[in-house]
């Protein structure tokens, strides 16, 4: 089939490109071109295997019948047509290219061109307007002989390469439908753009790559020998049509999780390869299921309510705090196999803690995001040290508020004496200030006691004074922080306690599942 096209070049940042517009039968146009994009029906697993192996021919979003089906039907015979122009490229992985010569009448050579191109539906690629072409094109559309407006992109010195048609892609499709966040996350990675382009270094990459893996591997296998599930498997999200973020991890959170708490982190040796570190983590996955009591009942494992995939993504980022610290990929025996899974595991009370933390949620979605920062802080220590933190006997004991404290410090001015008072929480306590006291602040507190909610209990609760904590632990690096440091709304300037006061303050705890607890401290100063 030869189509006849104006030419014309674009000139932009040193590149030429070449773009040649046409009209084209609706019909035609269906005929000789194809989409690159993906089924609908295609698992996680083949989207990962899909862009796991470059270069990546699958990348477009799958063909909705719905919006062909409107535009057939809106376009069919009602007097309305579609001036919006086709954008077509020729198919770069393609072994036959389309064939471009000057069009020649009478012996003439014209501006025109000539584009020869098979009807075999293998040469170009729509790149935009799928929906168009299969509604207008469609054999029960009285439209289908109607000429359409197409422009072609076409190399003629390796002008253009995928990547080029995948961006184009991108940014057409955001001004009419914008892609879905894991479509547009695994497209920027497939053709190294954004983020994951080659100068932005290696380490958003390598936590894609994590992410594909474990997607892709049905079982762990050493030199071809299945050893045992890969548990993590059904567990990864490419597709947004499978997104549920309440129960399962989409790719684009756990890259992030990889990128945060591993690669992008500084490593007490080096860093693993991403090949490893998928190994690694389906090691860990399999032995924690096969260590704790009634997995199918736990957050981690059960397939219903009980399950919180907040639980399962603060395992995670404690496994990558533990590899960070004690694992070196040039030592292989310190990166974690099976039985060192369970010993960890066994260190850390896993086998005798209860797992199943479905009566300590309260009702709706708010408990969710505190709830997930608070179980992350305590793994993420826990694995670190490898022991259980501030005391408490279990995991479980740590999100309940056991062996909860906070650690006080008040400054006499006049002696320049600090004087200590922890405090278990919940309770109620007075602190009796020897002389008088011109700063307090918290130098600790308890991993369990992540969310703190400090309020003068003076204040009304319409109009409260409430203050925002920082601290430092013992173990931090870093300068004490005084507890009244922000400007309440209801003040002309920060709100600060001087050495004649005599107040109480409100300390409210959020636990695990939104819980709270509230302790009242008296400060005589």
């Amino acid at each position: 089939m030869k189509i006849t096209a104006l030419k014309n070049t674009i000139t932009s940042g040193g590149k030429t490109y070449p773009l040649y517009m046409a009209f084209i039968k609706a019909k035609d146009v269906l005929d000789i071109s194809i989409v690159p994009n993906f089924d609908k029906s295609d698992s996680d697993a083949d989207l990962a295997k899909n862009i796991k192996h470059m270069p990546v021919k699958k990348w477009q979003r799958p063909l909705i019948e719905t919006k062909r089906d409107t535009i057939r039907n809106t376009f069919n015979d009602t007097g309305e047509f579609m001036p919006n122009p086709i954008l077509l490229s020729a198919n770069p992985f393609s072994k036959k290219k389309p064939e471009i010569s000057p069009k020649v009448i009478h012996g003439q050579t014209t501006e025109l061109w000539e584009i020869e191109v098979s009807v075999d539906k293998d040469q170009l690629w729509i790149i935009d307007g799928q929906h168009r072409v299969f509604g207008l094109g469609d054999a029960k559309c009285k439209q289908n002989q109607n000429h359409l407006p197409v422009v072609i992109l076409i190399n003629e010195n390796d002008n253009y390469t995928p990547k080029d048609f995948a961006k184009i892609f991108a940014q057409v499709t955001t001004t009419a439908k914008p892609l879905e966040k894991l479509h547009k996350e695994w497209l920027e990675y497939a053709f190294s753009m954004d983020k994951y382009a080659s100068h932005s270094g290696p380490e958003w990459k390598n936590s894609m790559l994590t992410t594909i893996d474990l997607c892709c591997s049905i079982d762990f296998t050493d030199r071809g020998t299945a050893l045992f599930p890969n548990i993590l498997n059904d567990q990864i999200v490419f597709n947004d049509a499978n997104k549920q973020d309440n129960v399962r991890l989409n790719c684009q959170v756990l890259t992030q999780i990889f990128f945060n708490y591993y690669y992008n982190k500084n490593a007490k040796f080096s860093h693993l390869p991403y090949d490893l570190l998928s190994d690694t983590i389906q090691k860990a996955i399999y032995q924690l299921k096969k260590t704790i009591k009634n997995p199918n009942d736990s957050v981690f494992f059960n397939v219903g309510i009980k399950k919180h995939v907040i639980a399962l993504k603060a395992m995670i980022k404690g496994w990558l705090s533990y590899l960070l610290n004690h694992s070196d990929p040039t030592t292989l025996s310190t990166v974690p196999d099976l039985n060192e899974w369970e010993n960890i595991f066994k260190l850390l009370e896993f086998h005798n803690t209860n797992w199943d933390w479905s009566s300590y949620v309260e009702k709706g979605t708010e408990w969710y995001k505190m709830s997930e920062t608070l179980v992350e802080v305590i793994l993420i220590e826990a694995f670190r040290g490898i022991s259980i933190p501030d005391g408490c006997t279990d995991i479980e004991d740590c999100i309940l508020g056991n062996q909860a404290f906070i650690e006080f410090v008040l400054r006499d001015p006049h002696t320049g004496k600090n004087t200590h008072h922890k405090i278990s929480t919940p309770s109620k306590r007075t602190i009796n200030a020897v002389g008088s006291a011109d700063n307090i602040k918290i130098i600790d507190k308890s991993f369990n006691n992540e969310h703190l909610k400090i309020v003068d209990r003076k204040t009304t609760s319409n109009y409260p004074v409430e203050f925002k904590i920082d601290y430092a632990r013992k173990k931090t690096i870093g300068k004490l922080q005084d507890i009244p440091f922000t400007k309440p709304s209801t003040a002309s300037r920060p709100h600060t306690y001087n050495s004649t006061n005599s107040f109480c303050l409100e300390i409210k705890t959020t636990l695990y599942g939104g819980t709270t607890e509230v302790s009242h401290i008296t400060f005589n100063i």
